[in-house]
């Protein structure tokens, strides 16, 4: 078999993760009745990010409706370490948008193939109880947060 999965280079991860985590959200939203349009970065743009301010490069994934509520939403994905990896620099960004107009998170796990979500600001409580470490190939800072945190529900697809 090839190498694991989190070991690959951060382009295959994110264009894998990205593509195959908004899959799933998308699949979700049309099950839950929730209206969706991409507002975030796509994983294949060919600008230039890094030199955007933090609130720009932290824009959510998408805006949504549901009856009369209008949220944002931000989507992560897990594998098979069962951690969910907060990075430090991104939580500024979603404060931001946060205070525009809620924030929700949706997590996929893509081992189980089920997911969660969220407030944000359940997240921010969660993370006050978790030490900081760093991933080993740029040492940026993070959360780690095990996936027994949160309430999984199966992924139906049809």
């Amino acid at each position: 078999m090839g190498e694991i999965f989190n070991q690959r280079d951060w382009k295959e991860r994110k264009g894998y993760l990205g593509h195959t985590s908004e899959m799933a959200f998308e699949t979700f939203c049309k099950k839950e009745g929730i209206l969706f349009e991409r507002f975030g970065q796509r994983t294949e743009s060919s600008l230039d990010y890094k030199n955007l301010s933090i609130i720009l490069r932290m824009r959510p994934d998408y805006i949504c409706q549901k009856v009369d509520e209008s949220f944002f939403v931000e989507v992560k994905s897990v594998g098979r370490d069962g951690i969910l990896k907060v990075k430090l620099e991104s939580l500024e960004g979603i404060t931001f948008w946060d205070s525009l107009l809620p924030v929700k998170i949706f997590i996929y796990d893509s081992v189980k193939k089920r997911v969660s979500f969220f407030a944000y600001k359940w997240l921010r409580v969660k993370l006050y109880h978790v030490d900081i470490d760093r991933f080993e190939s740029d040492l940026k800072p993070y959360f780690p947060l095990s996936i027994r945190e949160f309430a999984w529900h199966e992924l139906k697809q049809n």
